[in-house]
């Protein structure tokens, strides 16, 4: 089964990193990529093109 590459913005508030990426790699169907929302938003040539899936 092909996993969805998924990009999940995070930032402007604290959580828990461990938990909150636990919770995704327990998806088997999404490849998770936590991404900063500062990093996401200035990153105009390099890799935001190759997600699937922004949530």
């Amino acid at each position: 089964m092909a996993k969805i590459k998924t990009a999940v913005i995070t930032g402007m508030h604290g959580y828990d990193v461990v938990g909150f990426q636990n919770m995704f790699r327990q998806i088997p169907e999404i490849d998770f990529y936590p991404q900063h929302l500062e990093d996401f938003a200035g990153d105009r040539d390099h890799g935001r093109q190759d997600y699937e899936v922004v949530r």
